[in-house]
């Protein structure tokens, strides 16, 4: 009697334990079902899109109003490559260098880009009469797993052509022609200012990077006025006052909401959705961007701190919240690849500052302190670790530069292609 009494026993531990189990994971599935349904109330309360068709209202432009896109999407229709021939010669898109003391570029190079806008000259013309439009919605459906928009390789094609017009028109001192140009480049990016998708705006902070490059190229090549650079340096402090980032997660927590109840969602999505735990997933995904959201509300230098613990959280999660910390697990890079772009904004228009100075007293100052006041408001902080932003001289010229998501300063290195294991910064030099 004793033994059968111990056998049952025995027996009885493992289907306790079964019965534990199913009751904590039938509860995690209720309770997150709970919580997700309460967070979706949430966002509504506070104004947020969460579906597709919320979210498409946002972005629709009132009518009668004109929409820069109609003529940015003839222009894409228009456009060119640069035979290789020209682009390898190029030193923003080839494998040239900064040329010293603003010498030429190869002649050849030079006369075979000539013949290149020529060859884009209505595609030029479209791109610069659509710059001049203030409001900007190009065409696309929100439905299915990623709402993708379908021109986002030709924008960055365009930006690339008009790049190539900066350095030709440097090349040839018509300065004038080089700030338009810019100007051009400038209003091509911010024309995706206003879209919802972390790809969006992905690709609008590439256009900036490339911006930057042009910048750079002109301000080494040309001979631009102190008024000229008066206005390149407040186009650069509003672009650098742009945070589009915040945007874009409003637009990815639709596409979390809206792909819960896709039937052609991604498999893991799908697998979660059998086992019941989909809405605790999506519930924890949305917290994410949450912490993510609030980082963007941080200063600048404050957010990588910031950042590494939230994706440490993230990489932690249980294995039941795994979608969510896949998922979530994209956005750091994301925000870290902001950051480090923003930070090169912030070179370029104290870069345009020391020119500016330079112009002024016949000489580079020794310190960015000497700019204070009269040619920038403050210092901008590296936000790799929250000190002002490096400068200083060099035998033909001096450089600005941020030390990037390694935290390490390198002296103003700028990347070797050959060795792509060398550290390095991210400088912006000019040799004048």
């Amino acid at each position: 009697m004793l033994r059968g009494r111990l056998k049952f026993r025995v027996w009885y531990v493992p289907v306790a334990i079964v019965l534990l189990v199913v009751v904590v994971y039938v509860t995690a599935v209720l309770v997150g079902k709970g919580r997700l349904e309460r967070r979706i109330e949430g966002l509504q309360a506070r104004g947020l899109p969460t579906s597709y068709e919320e979210l498409e209202a946002l972005y629709k432009l009132p009518d009668g109003v004109e929409n820069a896109a109609d003529t940015y999407e003839r222009a894409f229709g228009l456009v060119i490559r640069a035979p290789a021939a020209v682009s390898n010669g190029m030193p923003i898109t080839g494998t040239g260098v900064l040329a010293d003391d603003r010498g030429p570029l190869d002649p050849n190079v030079i006369s075979g880009l000539k013949s290149h806008l020529q060859t884009n000259a209505r595609a030029l013309q479209l791109l610069h009469e659509a710059a001049a439009i203030k409001e900007c919605r190009y065409r696309r459906e929100f439905t299915g797993t990623f709402p993708m928009l379908p021109v986002l390789s030709e924008i960055r094609r365009s930006v690339q052509l008009l790049a190539e017009q900066v350095i030709y028109y440097a090349c040839q001192g018509q300065d004038d022609l080089v700030c338009r140009s810019l100007a051009d480049q400038f209003a091509l990016s911010r024309s995706l200012s206003e879209n919802l998708t972390l790809i969006d705006q992905l690709v609008r902070i590439a256009c900036i990077s490339l911006s930057i490059s042009s910048v750079e190229q002109a301000v080494n090549r040309a001979s631009l006025t102190d008024e000229q650079l008066l206005w390149l340096q407040g186009e650069l402090e509003r672009i650098a006052s742009e945070d589009r980032m915040k945007k874009a997660l409003t637009g990815e927590r639709c596409v979390v909401i809206e792909n819960m109840n896709n039937p052609q969602a991604d498999p893991a999505v799908r697998i979660f959705r059998y086992t019941g735990m989909l809405g605790a997933n999506i519930d924890v995904l949305l917290q994410t961007i949450d912490d993510y959201d609030a980082i963007l509300e941080l200063p600048a230098h404050e957010r990588p701190r910031k950042l590494e613990e939230v994706q440490k959280e993230v990489e932690d999660m249980s294995m039941l919240y795994a979608l969510a910390s896949m998922a979530g697990l994209s956005f750091p890079r994301i925000i870290e690849i902001d950051l480090r772009v923003g930070a090169s904004v912030d070179c370029a228009r104290v870069a345009v500052a020391v020119e500016r100075y330079r112009e002024s007293t016949g000489k580079l100052p020794d310190t960015l302190d000497e700019l204070v006041g009269d040619y920038i408001e403050e210092i901008p902080l590296d936000p790799f670790d929250g000190k002002p932003l490096r400068y200083k001289r060099t035998e033909r010229g001096f450089v600005v530069y941020h030390i990037g998501e390694d935290g390490i300063d390198n002296g103003g290195k700028s990347r070797d292609y050959d060795d792509r294991d060398a550290p390095y910064d991210y400088p912006f030099e000019v040799r004048r």
